[in-house]
C-alpha cells in the first residue's frame, strides 16, 4: 500500500507517494544534471539533500499522538539517520564541487586535505549506527529490551545457520570491496581506517536489517497463506510483512551504493561521471526511500491494529 490513507482523526496529516516521489525525481534529477556538468555548485548543494528532507516530513506526516513510545522511537532514530545521512550528503557535496568555488579549496587546505569527504564518511557512519539502532530495536516496548536488542545478535537456535548464511556473504563482499580500494584503486594511508570502520558498520547495518527478515517471519506468512481462511484475510495477514521485504531491499541497495562510490572515488573502475552519477545516486535515494517506507509502515500497521481492536 503507497498511497498513506487517514485511519482517524488523530492521524495529523497525509502524505501520498504520488506526490512524494516526483518531488525526489525533480529534485535527485536536477542535481544529477547539474553535477554531470558541474555547473551551479549552490543548487547541487540543495538539491542533493531534498529528497532525504522530503522522506523526513514523509516520515512523520503519518503520525498519531497515541503512538507507543516503542513505535515513536523506531521513527525518531530513522529521522536521526535520515539527518545524519542529508548532513553526509552536503559534506560529499563539497568536496566534489569544490573545484567549481575556489573559497571551497582555500577552505580545505586550511582544515586539511580531504576534510569534507573524511566529515562526509564519518556522518554517513553515525546514520548507520542510528539505522542499526532503529531497526534493532523495532517491537520492543522496554529500555531494557531495547539497548539488549541493540547489543545482542538476534539469533534463535533454529536460525543460527541463516544467522551465518547471511554473514559470509556480506563479510567476504564487504572484505573483496575494501580490498579492491587498496590494491586495485588508490586510496590514501591517512582513509584505510575510517574507511574499513564504515564499512565494518555499513556490513552490520545491511546483516541486521536482513536478520530482522529472520526465518520465523517467513514460516509464519508461509503458515498464514496456507491456512484455510478467507483471501481477504490472507492479504491482510501477509500484507504485515511486506514492509519487512521493501527494507531488506533498502539494506541491498545502500550496500550496492556505497559499493559505486567507493568505486569511483578510489579510481577501482574508471565509469564516466554521468553514468557513475547516475547509478550512486538512483540506487542511493531508492535505498533510503525502502528504509523509510518501512518505518512509515510499520508506525501504520500500528494504527491500523489498534483501530480494530
Amino acid at each position: 500500500m503507497l498511497d498513506v490513507e487517514v485511519m482517524d482523526d488523530k492521524v495529523k496529516k497525509t502524505v501520498d507517494m504520488k506526490i512524494l516521489l516526483p518531488l525526489m525525481l525533480t529534485s535527485g534529477g536536477v542535481y544529477i544534471a547539474l553535477g554531470s556538468m558541474q555547473v551551479l555548485p549552490l543548487i547541487q548543494i540543495i538539491t542533493k539533500p531534498l529528497p532525504i528532507w522530503l522522506l523526513i516530513a514523509y516520515l512523520w506526516a503519518y503520525h498519531s499522538s497515541e503512538m507507543p513510545n516503542h513505535v515513536l522511537y523506531n521513527k525518531i532514530f530513522m529521522t536521526l539517520g535520515l539527518c545524519f545521512s542529508s548532513a553526509g550528503d552536503i559534506m560529499l557535496n563539497l568536496h566534489d564541487v569544490k573545484i567549481q568555488a575556489s573559497f571551497l579549496v582555500h577552505i580545505e587546505n586550511k582544515l586539511g586535505g580531504g576534510v569534507f569527504f573524511m566529515l562526509g564518511l564519518i556522518l554517513f557512519l553515525i546514520a548507520h549506527i542510528m539505522y542499526t539502532i532503529c531497526f534493532s530495536i523495532e517491537g520492543t516496548r522496554e529500555m531494557g529490551s531495547r539497548i539488549a536488542a541493540v547489543l545482542r545478535f538476534r539469533c534463535s537456535r533454529r536460525s543460527v545457520t541463516m544467522c551465518l548464511a547471511l554473514l559470509v556473504p556480506v563479510a567476504v563482499y564487504i572484505s573483496t570491496l575494501y580490498w579492491a580500494t587498496i590494491n586495485i584503486g588508490y586510496m590514501p594511508s591517512f582513509f584505510r581506517l575510517p574507511v574499513l570502520i564504515y564499512f565494518i558498520a555499513l556490513s552490520i547495518f545491511a546483516w541486521r536489517v536482513i536478520m530482522r527478515f529472520d526465518s520465523p517471519t517467513l514460516k509464519d506468512l508461509l503458515s498464514k497463506i496456507t491456512r484455510n481462511v478467507t483471501d481477504q484475510q490472507k492479504i491482510q495477514q501477509s500484507s504485515i510483512k511486506f514492509y519487512q521485504i521493501i527494507r531488506v531491499l533498502g539494506a541491498v541497495l545502500f550496500l550496492v551504493s556505497d559499493s559505486a562510490v567507493a568505486t569511483s572515488a578510489f579510481n577501482i573502475l574508471n565509469i564516466p561521471r554521468t553514468l557513475d552519477m547516475l547509478f550512486v545516486m538512483v540506487t542511493y535515494y531508492a535505498s533510503q526511500l525502502c528504509l523509510s517506507y518501512s518505518v512509515s509502515e510499520y508506525a501504520h500497521q500500528w494504527i491500523v491494529n489498534k483501530k480494530q481492536e
